[in-house]
Formats: structure tokens, sequence, C-alpha cells
């Protein structure tokens, strides 16, 4: 986001409403990419099985989501340092795990960005969150994440912006 795009407000907050907007306008710019909405069609039609489909089709979802979403509906705020941050880590975090394709990489991105900061939803769906461990017994399972324990100390890690709660031990 450029100085001027940012919104000047004494409080260094954006309206979730605005950064909606800003992901949308990330988003469209992607998909007019040829190349990159092919690539993004060709990922949703493979059949790989288990997680990976998961995680496609989770990104697929979330990203028609942001797309057809009424940002104007969105209200709170998110602070300028939560935006920056998440941003910084996540490009580290996709330097180190990338796809091999700049677009899909940016477009996991602005997918991770509105489940962490607007939605406050899991960054994974429920079949990687559920990998090793059935859900405690009395959970909203919906809530729980059995790798959380494992990496949220780990540096590179995007556990930290993850609404999951860790397994109970």
């Amino acid at each position: 986001m450029t100085d001027q795009n940012r919104p000047q407000c004494g409080t260094g907050r954006m309206k979730a409403s605005q950064l909606i907007r800003e992901l949308q306008i990330q988003l469209i710019s992607l998909l007019e990419d040829p190349e990159f909405a092919q690539s993004r069609r060709d990922r949703a039609l493979q059949r790989k099985g288990g997680i990976e489909d998961a995680i496609i089709r989770h990104n697929w979802t979330v990203s028609e989501e942001i797309l057809h979403r009424d940002a104007s509906s969105a209200s709170g705020t998110v602070s300028h340092r939560k935006i920056s941050n998440f941003r910084n880590h996540i490009s580290g975090y996709l330097e180190k795990n990338s796809t091999g394709n700049k677009g899909y990489d940016r477009y996991i991105a602005i997918v991770s960005e509105y489940l962490s900061l607007i939605v406050h939803q899991p960054l994974h769906p429920l079949a990687v969150r559920h990998l090793e461990y059935e859900p405690p017994a009395d959970s909203d399972d919906r809530k729980y994440c059995c790798l959380k324990m494992r990496y949220i100390k780990d540096p590179n890690s995007l556990c930290r912006y993850c609404n999951c709660l860790p397994w109970p031990e």
C-alpha cells in the first residue's frame, strides 16, 4: 500500500472495510493475469487427493468470498502494525515455502490475510487441523488445530496469526 492510500488517522488503524477493498483489488488484479487465472482454475480442477485438495478448495472458497463480499458491510478496524507485521511475516514464510508461482504465492497471502485479520477464521481447513487427532470430546472441533503446539514457536510459522486453539494435552 502506498502512503497516499494509507488512511490518515491518529490511532494507526485501518477500517476493516478498507482492508477488504484493498484485498479485493489485489485479487482482481491477479485474476486479470490470464496465466494466473488459468493456474488457479487448473489447481482447483486437479484431484491429487487428501490434504492438498482440501487446501486448494479452501483457498478457492475463501477467495470467492473475498471477491463477492460487500466491503462496506465490515465493521471494526485493524492496526497498521498488525497488517504490516502479518505482511512481512507471510512474505518471509512464502520465500521459504514458495509454490514456485509468484502469483499463486500472492494469492495465498491475500487469502491468509483475509482469514487472519478480517474474519478471524483458521488459516487451514478442518482436514489439515485434524490430521493427527480427533478433536477433544465435548468441544467445538472447528476451533482446534493439532499442529499449533508443534509450530507456534517456529519463527517461520503463521500459527501466531491463526485463531485456532492448540490441542489440549
